[in-house]
């Protein structure tokens, strides 16, 4: 069960991205994406708990290399669409966020999503940053909805 991910193309993915957002910020530019996904990402930055950030970045990763990938599903036996969102954050996004120096917990899926969780409403019961998580569920729903040029824009491609 679940889609596997390729970690050395996410990390190539990664790596360009984060290059991107980086001339980005330097030239005052963000990324044209819709209102409500700016709205959330403002409410995620507020937010103190860095796994919502971390694990938004390990979706929108899982969706950049597979649009099949469930992103709600991030534990393989939960679907045949589900990915391991856990191994994709120590694997991939975890390390580059260490060692770019971008501050980051011990593991996003130790911190705060422990459990067999799936991205929903419902999980929100167990989170202490209510809005922050509702808001990376909007980031998610928005992510979902795009076409894969749209996808691109989450991407930060030129």
């Amino acid at each position: 069960m679940g889609k596997p991910i390729d970690y050395a193309r996410a990390r190539l993915e990664l790596a360009q991205a984060f290059e991107l957002a980086q001339e980005d910020f330097r030239n005052s530019s963000p990324p044209e994406v819709s209102i409500r996904a700016s709205t959330a990402t403002k409410a995620l930055f507020k937010s103190k708990t860095q796994a919502f950030r971390e694990v938004l970045i390990g979706c929108c990763l899982a969706r950049l290399l597979d649009r099949s990938i469930d992103i709600r599903s991030p534990y393989m036996k939960q679907s045949d669409d589900s990915y391991n969102g856990r191994s994709l954050d120590e694997n991939v996004v975890n390390p580059f966020l260490k060692a770019n120096e971008v501050p980051c917990s011990a593991g996003s899926f130790l911190s705060v999503f422990r459990r067999n969780i799936k991205f929903e409403l419902a999980t929100e019961r167990g989170v202490k940053d209510k809005e922050a998580f509702r808001a990376m569920l909007t980031f998610i729903d928005e992510l979902n909805k795009s076409d894969e040029r749209e996808v691109q824009k989450f991407h930060q491609t030129r």
